[in-house]
Parts: structure tokens; C-alpha cells; sequence
């Protein structure tokens, strides 16, 4: 058995052949990958974890029961003991008792806790599937790499037999008085180039080898040259891009970590309510206090305890989660950027391969006829010796990177099905049962970017204006109070004006590409509810700016609720201030640039 594995490792390790080895397709590779790696079971172990946290939170549902026992001596003198004529007196004291409370209500905290290890453990989740793609990512690139330092190997070699061929015959001519010792030399000097290429290529595929072992953790055996699901790859970037968008785990990642620390504001709310439990307790107690005898109670109370004061500990626990959430929030903006960044340059390195390909088809098509023409013409002597050895080494040159294309354009295909988190599924590959996730209700990532123009044809120089990216142009913040009644979503007269005059102005700027409007509350009343009304108030707005011209495909809407104060909600004039619908305009401001003689800028 030992010299069996011998064999095959040295096979995989060397190139040799072995009866051994059995097909083994990306597929199945990537699902074995998918069991061992250690990154992916870092993370499958966190995600764990997190499990037993939202069990432990839960817990706080439940009741808490706890036994206690003592026994010792205790020496009394109070009224009773003086009472019976003795000063003190000393007893040997024995207690056991339980007790048992019950949570009823504390401020929400408990509810608010729990919801926030869902979404934690929701956020772990996606964590999982994201590392999935990645190692299926890293197999498959590792995979496509033998196969492709395979086939040039065969290439090089392929090359190493022709300059043998072509030595073999210009010494057989040489020797016979046909040629010149020049040409042998000529030849000599090739096939040392081809030698050394062959042996090139072979330590390349050996590190190929190495790297795989790295990442499946064993050697490759006879692997299968997959067929990319490119049908699956999007029609354009800007497709691609919504996509990765909309499923790429990573983003409902980072989402589902905001919502957590959105219910860990929450949470920190609870310390300003009391706390209400019933308490049920017994004791069976022995000679207490210098009396002999038992005493024994049994007890049922209704308890409420509330904090007066902690030395300001919970405002700045508020203020504290508060930053979380905005810190959270911008984690989600730079995964946003990555994701929509890695998708572009995946999409494009397609495309562009895609592309590619034709021409270094045609280039391997060209080169193999020009190289028969050569050798047909140099017999009758209408060649040089040179010319021939350059059409063999232009048809190995254009062999080698069309196979470098074909590859590099697969690689390509399965990038953007990782950008948007399909990887696995394409491969039919199933995802581990920790990427599963509690709950799947996200309603919005919350990344927004800005659409790619279509490729346009290459202007001729001339002085020209470009673009500036993408930016917000104008924030700007209308009271809740001038556009709707309290508690209400329908606008009043006196904020359809203001609308009116908004939409005016907005509908004939070109630069404004986007408008976000954003619903927000204060903190009176249930977050649930202030969720729903901001998004309702922010839903009428939307709806008004539509029906005066604005385009609906530049209209983004959220309702924010209570979760992004502007100010305190401790006053009435704060709490004012927090009722408000924002619109964010973004676009690009025209900027003149300088004339070239070349491409645009």
C-alpha cells in the first residue's frame, strides 16, 4: 500500500505515468477542497459559536432557578437572645433554600438581544458561503493551472521533437555534402533552446503541482479540463455589477452586522426602564438568629427594580452603539467598493478575453499554414533555413498563448460567478450547512454605485470636457412637520409646494444621475412601527417627484426609522429635528480638461 501512494505522488509530483490515478473533475476537487480547508472551517467554527450566543440570549426567556445550602456555628446576642435571660448564645445554623425568577419585561432588552445574535449569526453565515466561494475560487485557479502548465509541457515537448527532426535532417544533408556546417550549427543552437524550454516548462508545471497541494492538499491525479458555464456569465457590466450586488454574501454580511448593531442600540435602551419579575422562593432553615427550631417560608412576589442612577454608564452606552452602527454602516460602504470594484475588473478581463481568443485563433491558423508553406519551399530552396526555424518558433509562440488565453478567459468566467456569489452553485457544488442562515429577510443592502457608460468610439483629439466621478452634489433635509400631519404619510398642501419646487429645479439639471430619499423618525413610539412610517413618508415624497417628471430609475427610497439621529431625542426640539425626510442628490459636475494628442483622459 505505502509503495502504491509512492507511485502516485511521484506520478502527480513528476508527471509520470500512473495506473493509479483516477479522474478527478473541478467539481468534485473544489467539494473536497470545500471539507478540509482550513479557512472555510475557521469560519464554519465561528459561525458556530455564535449559535450557542443567541442560545444564550434566548435563555433570558426562561427562568432562572438556584439551590443554595449552609451549615456552621453562629453566635447571637440581640433582643431575643437577652430576652431569654443569656447575653449571646451560640447555635449551629443550617439554611437550604431555592428560588426561582421569571423575566416579565425589561425595557426589551432581552427581545433586542436575541434579535441581535440572529442577525450575527445570519452575518456568520454569509461569512461562510463567502469563504466557500473563495476556496472554490483558489481550487479552481490552482486546478486550471496544471492543466495549463500540462498542455504547454506537451507544446514543449511537441517543439523539442520538430528542431530534433530538423537537426536530424540538415546534419544528414550536411554530412552528405548538401549543406553547410553553418546550418548545422544553426540548428544545434535551436534545439539547445528547445531542450531548454521543454525543461523550463516542466519545473513550471512541478510549482503548478505544489501550489495545488497547497490548496487541496494533495497532488493532482488525472484531472478533467472543465467546460466554464459561460451562459451564466451577465451580458454587460453594469448587469454583472446589480448582481454581485444583490447576491454577493459578503455584502449580506456586512448588511446583516448593521442591523445587529441597530438592535444593539436597542438594547442599550432597556436600562432606562425598569425591570418587572415574579420571584418564587422557599427556605428550610434551622436555629437562625439564637432561636433553636426551624424556620421555614415560602414566598411568591411580584418584583420590580429601577435604576435612578449609574453615574451616566447607560448615556454613554447609548452613545456608544450609536458610533457602532455608523461604524458598521461604513464597513458595508468599503465591502460595497471592493465588491463593485472586483466585479468590474472580473467582468472586463472577460470580455476582453472573450474577445481575445479570435484573433490568437486566427494568429494559430495563419502561423501553422505559413510554417507548411516554409517547409514545402525550403526543400525546393525558395527558403532559408532561418525562415523555416522562425515560422516553428512563431507557430509555438502563437500555440502557447492561445492556450494561455483559453485558459485565462475560464479563470475569467469563474470570477464573476464568485463576484456574485454563484461560484458553487455553477458547480453544482453544495454549500456548507453552516452557510445557512436564521432568517433571510434582508430588505436592502444598502450599496449604491453609479452605472458604466457604454464604450463609445475613440474620439478624435480635440479639447474636450470629462467627467468628474461620481459625487453627492446636494444633501438636503425637509422637516417632517412642513410635509406631513403627525403620525401621518400623506403630504399637506404645504409641502407639496416645497415638493414643487424641488422637483422644478431637480428635473432640469443633466448632472444629477441619482436621488436618494431617505425617511427618518424619532424615538418615540416602536421601532418597528417608526421603520414603517419613515418608509412610507419616504415612499410619498418618491412618488410626488415622479409624478412632476422626475425618472423613476434615479429614485432610490429607504425608511431609516429612529436608527440615525441628528440630534438628541431627550427634548422636544430634538425630537423635531430627528422627524425629517432626507434627499441626497448624487451626479457629476462637468469639469474641462486639457487637449491630447492621444486618448482622452
Amino acid at each position: 500500500m505505502r509503495k502504491a501512494i509512492y507511485i502516485a505522488v511521484a506520478a502527480a509530483t513528476w508527471g509520470l505515468p500512473c495506473v493509479l490515478a483516477t479522474a478527478e473533475t473541478l467539481p468534485e476537487t473544489v467539494g473536497k477542497t470545500i471539507a478540509t480547508s482550513p479557512d472555510l472551517l475557521i469560519r464554519t467554527n465561528d459561525r458556530l459559536a455564535v449559535d450557542h450566543e443567541l442560545r444564550q440570549a434566548k435563555a433570558g426567556y426562561l427562568p432562572s432557578i438556584d439551590a443554595s445550602a449552609g451549615i456552621g456555628r453562629e453566635r447571637s446576642d440581640n433582643p431575643t437572645t437577652r430576652a431569654g435571660g443569656l447575653d449571646s448564645i451560640s447555635l449551629t445554623r443550617q439554611e437550604l433554600g431555592i428560588k426561582l425568577d421569571q423575566l416579565l419585561w425589561d425595557g426589551g432588552g432581552t427581545p433586542g438581544e436575541v434579535d441581535r445574535q440572529t442577525k450575527r449569526v445570519n452575518a456568520r453565515a454569509y461569512g461562510v458561503q463567502a469563504t466557500a466561494d473563495l476556496v472554490a475560487l483558489r481550487t479552481a485557479e490552482v486546478y486550471l493551472e496544471v492543466l495549463r502548465r500540462q498542455e504547454l509541457v506537451a507544446l514543449a515537448k511537441e517543439n523539442l521533437r520538430a528542431h530534433q527532426q530538423t537537426h536530424e535532417q540538415i546534419s544528414l544533408r550536411s554530412e552528405r555534402g548538401l549543406g553547410r556546417g553553418a546550418d548545422v550549427d544553426q540548428t544545434a543552437g535551436r534545439l539547445a533552446l528547445a531542450n531548454s524550454n521543454w525543461v523550463a516548462e516542466k519545473s513550471n508545471l512541478r510549482e503548478a503541482e505544489i501550489n495545488y497541494f497547497r490548496v487541496v492538499d494533495e497532488f493532482p491525479r488525472s484531472l478533467v479540463k472543465p467546460v466554464a458555464p459561460q451562459d451564466q456569465v451577465p451580458p454587460t457590466m453594469n448587469a454583472a455589477v446589480q448582481q454581485a450586488i444583490d447576491g454577493h454574501p459578503e455584502l449580506k454580511a456586512a448588511a446583516s452586522d448593521i442591523e445587529a448593531a441597530r438592535d444593539q442600540y436597542k438594547v442599550a435602551k432597556a436600562p432606562y426602564y425598569p425591570r418587572l419579575s415574579v420571584e418564587l422562593g422557599a427556605t428550610a432553615n434551622e436555629d437562625l438568629d439564637g432561636v433553636r427550631g426551624d424556620n421555614d417560608d415560602v414566598s411568591a412576589m411580584l418584583r420590580l427594580n429601577y435604576n435612578l442612577y449609574r453615574g451616566g454608564k447607560d448615556k454613554a452606552r447609548r452613545a456608544e452603539t450609536f458610533h457602532l452602527i455608523d461604524e458598521a454602516k461604513e464597513v458595508r460602504n468599503r465591502t460595497c467598493r471592493q465588491v463593485v470594484e472586483s466585479m468590474r475588473l472580473s467582468w472586463n478581463a472577460f470580455a476582453a478575453l472573450n474577445d481575445r481568443l479570435i484573433h490568437l485563433k486566427k494568429h494559430v491558423d495563419a502561423a501553422e499554414r505559413a510554417r507548411d508553406a516554409y517547409r514545402k519551399q525550403f526543400t525546393i530552396g525558395q527558403r532559408s533555413l532561418l525562415d523555416l526555424l522562425d515560422s516553428e518558433n512563431e507557430v509555438v509562440s502563437a500555440k502557447s498563448d492561445y492556450i494561455n488565453g483559453q485558459y485565462d478567459e475560464t479563470f475569467a468566467i469563474y470570477r464573476v460567478l464568485a463576484g456574485k456569489g454563484r461560484l458553487l452553485a455553477a458547480l453544482n457544488v453544495p454549500l456548507p450547512a453552516e452557510a445557512k442562515p436564521k432568517t433571510d429577510d434582508l430588505t436592502e443592502i444598502g450599496c449604491f454605485y453609479m452605472a458604466e457608460a457604454e464604450p463609445v468610439a475613440e474620439p478624435e483629439p480635440v479639447i474636450i470636457t470629462r467627467q468628474a466621478p461620481p459625487q453627492v452634489l446636494e444633501k438636503i433635509s425637509l422637516s417632517a412637520g412642513a410635509l406631513f400631519e403627525f403620525n401621518k404619510s400623506e403630504l399637506k398642501p404645504e409641502g407639496i409646494r416645497a415638493l414643487d419646487e424641488l422637483a422644478l429645479r431637480l428635473k432640469d439639471d443633466a448632472a444629477i444621475s441619482q436621488i436618494n430619499v431617505v425617511g427618518h423618525t424619532d424615538s418615540v413610539g416602536a421601532d418597528e412601527y417608526n421603520q414603517k412610517l419613515s418608509m412610507r413618508r419616504a415612499n410619498s415624497v418618491s412618488d410626488y417627484l415622479i409624478s412632476k417628471g422626475i425618472t423613476r430609475e434615479m429614485m432610490l427610497v429607504a425608511g431609516m426609522g429612529e436608527s440615525e439621529p441628528v440630534a438628541t431625542n431627550e427634548t422636544s426640539e430634538g425630537r423635531r429635528l430627528n422627524r425629517r425626510v432626507e434627499i441626497i442628490i448624487r451626479g457629476s459636475r462637468l469639469v474641462p480638461a486639457r487637449a491630447s494628442g492621444g486618448m482622452p483622459e
